[in-house]
């Protein structure tokens, strides 16, 4: 069990997102009428290695996905 500022920090995303699926904060808290996306943390796992690799477009995608850059 973890508060949310505790899976923010184990899940290293930005503290105004959700843990466990990648809506927008904007729509945090209302009422939608499709599934939201689930976190695929293997998918962040590779995008991350291709940031560090010198592909800027995946780092700008894991930033748009909420995903602190350390």
């Amino acid at each position: 069990m973890a508060d949310h500022k505790e899976n923010v920090t184990l899940h290293n995303i930005l503290g105004n997102r959700c843990p466990v699926c990648e809506e927008d904060e904007s729509q945090l808290g209302d009422y939608q009428s499709r599934p939201a996306i689930l976190r695929n943390h293997y998918e962040y796992i590779d995008l991350f290695d291709k940031y560090e690799a010198g592909d800027n477009t995946a780092g700008i995608e894991l930033k748009e996905r909420g995903i602190k850059m350390t």
